[in-house]
């Protein structure tokens, strides 16, 4: 008989939780995103050689951080589909190299502003808008005189719009308790003066927009953060003001002659054409109804050869050939790119704004809240302006980077992983 020694048993794997994050933004690319909001923010005498460079540093750290920013990217590729489109408009469009050019830039956008999301967080887009408006501030402040104008802009409806998101981006540093107290400081005096430039401006709908944004941020501050302290009361209140909001909704569709619109419009010192954007949109949907697919092409409208071009021209007191807009994202994509590039926008809108309000419920901090009130203001102001189809502009770069911040805060917050460890055995 042999005897065999036992072997012992093999030892248990230990697991561990590993959490995973990404390095934290250094303050110089703080500054770089400042930089960029600025120079997209408000026009200035040499701002392209601030610009440019500032392209080129995010393409770089696009690539370094490409363990974070590709996936990003991939999972928001629904953005990408109209700068595609615009691109290969330039094969139907009678001004090829201004498509392209127009795609090739909205494309480095989205490059742009997913490496903004995975560097930054939340808080620190915020206060790169923050400083930027301060900035801008100054710039336009010797301007005082021609706010009514337009001051910087040429345009007073853009300027105010740009001021109310100086008004919102230094109340949510003001409101935000992780901000440092200098900084929470110095944002109530840049609340007022921005307020006061919006005001001066004399636009009835930034002034809307700026009763409403600031009620709602004050709002979110003293009621809704407390309430999500408490059990389910989030959902309780949540329903409550919904079901609020839909009965006033339904009495007043139901009310008989309602005259609420025009009223309205009256007491802004609007017509019902809204300053003639009512011809602009008919001449803009008979455009588009002569290529409805695929639509004229970027820039195949505003050209001097285009008829219905030069009569809004000469309704705008402009000179023959001069690009405007239709003061309608949707009328301006379907004109350009046609039903194609209208149901690819829409489903872009519609994915963002809902990443937006999923990451505010994730998160609700002040700066979530800011975004989310920037978004929703941006998005009712589509129907009416067409700042979502400009290139290299603060009101897309809020937009579409409010839910590329939520698709990217695992990798700020860190990610949770079990991690199987085999010791060595005895």
């Amino acid at each position: 008989m042999i005897a065999v020694p036992m072997r012992a048993g093999a030892p248990e794997p230990i697991y561990a939780i590993l959490t995973t994050r990404t390095q934290p933004a250094r303050w110089w690319e703080q500054v770089i995103v400042s930089l960029w909001v600025l120079c997209t923010f408000i026009e200035f005498p040499g701002n392209a050689f601030i610009l440019y460079p500032c392209a080129l540093i995010f393409l770089v750290l696009f690539a370094i951080n490409r363990d974070t920013t590709v996936p990003i990217a991939l999972r928001a590729w629904l953005l990408l589909i109209v700068p595609v489109l615009c691109i290969l408009s330039a094969g139907w469009s009678p001004e090829p190299m201004v498509a392209a050019r127009h795609g090739a830039m909205m494309s480095l956008h989205f490059l742009i502003m997913v490496t903004i999301a995975c560097r930054l967080t939340r808080l620190q887009i915020v206060r790169a808008v923050f400083f930027a408006g301060i900035i801008a501030i100054g710039f336009a402040a010797p301007l005082i005189n021609t706010f009514d104008q337009g001051g910087p802009y040429g345009s007073k409806n853009i300027f105010a719009i740009r001021m109310l998101v100086c008004v919102l981006a230094s109340l949510a540093v003001a409101f935000e308790a992780k901000e440092h107290p200098l900084l929470r400081l110095l944002a109530i005096p840049v609340t007022m003066v921005a307020a006061v430039f919006m005001f001066v401006a004399n636009s009835a709908t930034a002034l809307v927009f700026t009763i409403v944004g600031i009620a709602v941020m004050t709002a979110l501050w003293m009621f809704w953060q407390p309430v999500t302290r408490v059990r389910h009361l989030r959902s309780f209140m949540f329903v409550l003001v919904s079901a609020v909001v839909a009965t006033v909704t339904i009495a007043l569709l139901a009310m008989p002659n309602n005259s609420l619109v025009d009223d309205f419009l009256a007491a802004l010192g609007k017509d019902a054409t809204l300053t003639n954007r009512t011809i602009i949109w008919e001449a803009g949907n008979r455009s588009a109804d002569e290529k409805p697919l695929l639509g004229l092409g970027v820039g195949g409208f505003w050209r001097y050869d285009t008829g219905a071009a030069q009569t809004l021209n000469e309704l705008d007191h402009k000179p023959f050939g001069t690009t405007l807009t239709f003061h309608n994202s949707f009328i301006e994509v379907r004109v350009s790119l046609g039903w194609v590039g209208l149901v690819c926008f829409v489903g872009a809108l519609i994915w963002s704004y809902g990443r937006t309000v999923l990451g505010w419920f994730a998160s609700q901090g002040m700066a979530s809240s800011f975004f989310l009130t920037i978004a929703t203001v941006i998005l009712i102001s589509t129907f009416t302006e067409s700042y979502m189809l400009g290139t290299f502009d603060t009101f897309v770069l809020l937009f579409y980077t409010s839910p590329l911040t939520a698709l990217a805060e695992k990798y700020h917050v860190g990610e949770r992983q079990y991690v199987r460890l085999r010791p060595n055995p005895a």
